[in-house]
């Protein structure tokens, strides 16, 4: 990754941190150096570990990722971000896939929880057009 990419990626990183949420925990951007196999056997281009425990995300870039056109580098970087909405549910259901039980207390606070996180970020894009999102996430495409 050139030093010019690490600080575009940077930039529109601390962007997403701020529109989900997630400004206070610790980031890391790695680079790996093998392609890394994927859902159905499609190589990755991006990832993102979510440690709630630490607060602490980790976004991984393989080859593939610098492969693609920068329109679709930002929108791979915002669907992993994506997942910072929708991990609680994954948690939940791989727990149930490995014969650990939910409470109904436990499914309503992670739908509560996810279901906050969507109306936030709805609300502000509603209220004032989420702004100064949409100027950093075009400002990603400008040298």
């Amino acid at each position: 990754m050139t030093s010019k990419q690490e600080k575009k990626i940077t930039r529109l990183l601390e962007t997403f941190d701020w529109m989900f949420g997630v400004q206070n925990y610790t980031r890391t951007l790695q680079v790996a150096d093998e392609e890394e196999e994927g859902f159905e056997g499609v190589d990755m281009c991006c990832e993102i570990e979510i440690d709630e425990l630490y607060k602490a995300l980790r976004i991984t870039l393989y080859p593939k990722f610098f492969r693609c056109s920068e329109k679709d580098m930002r929108k791979l970087l915002l669907h992993e971000f994506c997942h910072v909405i929708t991990h609680h549910f994954k948690r939940l259901v791989l727990g149930l896939l490995n014969g650990e039980l939910c409470t109904m207390k436990e499914l309503v606070a992670i739908n509560e929880g996810t279901t906050s996180i969507i109306e936030n970020l709805l609300h502000k894009f509603l209220t004032d057009g989420g702004k100064h999102y949409k100027q950093a996430y075009k400002k990603y495409l400008e040298v």
